[in-house]
């Protein structure tokens, strides 16, 4: 358990949690009272906080996952392996599309998104 590389990580990730929870309270405020920047800026946060969790090895458990959503949880390869047989085709595409910048991958989502 200490050469675990997720133990030393864990204050880290923590961190991190403590860091943006405050930011991300105030965000949610702002954009219940109309403030559509605010909005916009959650996203934002959100998408950082969670780059930074993964740069830690860490995630986010979601409301479909046992026990309280939002705890921080060690990525393991079985999480990944789960993740990778839910996604769809038009996901593999969309993903590519974005690494690669590929023409020919993005006409093939606009035929998959007709159907």
């Amino acid at each position: 358990m200490k050469n675990d590389p997720h133990n030393e990580n864990r204050g880290k990730a923590i961190w991190v949690r403590r860091k943006y929870n405050p930011i991300l309270k105030n965000l949610r405020i702002k954009s219940r009272s109309g403030d559509n920047d605010a909005a916009k800026e959650i996203i934002v946060q959100l998408t950082n906080y969670e780059q930074e969790l993964r740069n830690l090895g860490y995630r986010r458990t979601d409301e479909t996952e046992p026990g309280r959503a939002g705890r921080l949880v060690a990525i393991t390869q079985e999480w990944i392996d789960e993740q990778k047989s839910k996604e769809t085709e038009l996901d593999r595409l969309m993903k590519q599309c974005r690494k690669d910048h590929n023409k020919a991958v993005l006409k093939q989502i606009f035929k998959l998104m007709a159907k």
